[in-house]
């Protein structure tokens, strides 16, 4: 039984867990994003306490890489990276938008919608003004178009609304009210659960791919970029 130890400080969100393949064994979570740095350490202690569990005992660190709060992924990822120096275990990556679309999927499938080889979710989280972060992703989470900054009234924005059988979420897309064609989905308040983290957690364990711990770097997309997210889930 594989241990997992999950940090997610990329938004406003902060989250801790202790988690097996089937179980989420502990869990901590600190809405107040001035508390990121603060939280994430006693949490992870107050959650060994609570299941007798020790790091030793980890299989490996998962931890949110972004893109999101600048301040936010350096918490995370150092938490994460020390723990793994430490105790000499892997260090795995999660990409916020990916986690973003998985919390897109699930929603619109307990919608009783109908997901097609062309429909494509599209997560996106604000970046101020009428920029946002944003990929494009299958219906099994793979990337259609990879990770970037957009300016939505640019060409390569305007070219990512024009798409058909596209699902928007996240808080960027509040963006688009006025400029989606009449029937297009958009999803401003989903963002992901502790579930979606659990499942990615273990598929990017599946695949065998970790980190290089000393040189691995969050992924910011544009630097000094730091943004709120919405506190609603869903």
């Amino acid at each position: 039984m594989t241990l997992l130890l999950l940090v997610d400080t990329a938004t406003e969100i902060a989250r801790v867990a202790l988690l097996t393949k089937d179980q989420v064994l502990a869990f901590r979570e600190n809405s107040d994003s001035r508390q990121h740095a603060t939280f994430v350490q006693p949490a992870i202690e107050a959650m060994c306490i609570e299941t007798g569990i020790q790091l030793a005992q980890l299989g490996g660190v998962v931890v949110v890489n972004g893109p999101g709060s600048y301040t936010g992924l350096r918490v995370g990822l150092s938490s994460a990276k020390g723990i793994c120096f430490a105790l000499n275990i892997p260090l795995y990556t999660l990409n916020t938008l990916q986690v973003m679309a998985a919390a897109s999927v699930r929603n619109w499938k307990a919608l009783g919608k109908e997901i097609t080889p062309e429909t494509l979710f599209c997560p996106m989280i604000d970046a101020r003004r009428m920029e946002v972060f944003t990929a494009l992703y299958t219906a099994n989470l793979q990337p259609a178009i990879l990770p970037r900054a957009v300016i939505l009234t640019e060409p390569e924005g305007k070219t990512l609304i024009e798409k058909k059988y596209i699902i928007y979420s996240g808080n960027g897309s509040s963006k688009l009210k006025t400029m989606l064609p009449e029937g297009t989905y958009c999803f401003p308040e989903c963002m992901y659960l502790l579930e979606d983290l659990s499942f990615l957690a273990f598929e990017t364990l599946i695949t065998g791919y970790s980190e290089d711990i000393a040189y691995s770097e969050p992924i910011y997309i544009k630097d000094f970029h730091n943004t709120s997210l919405p506190k609603q889930q869903g």
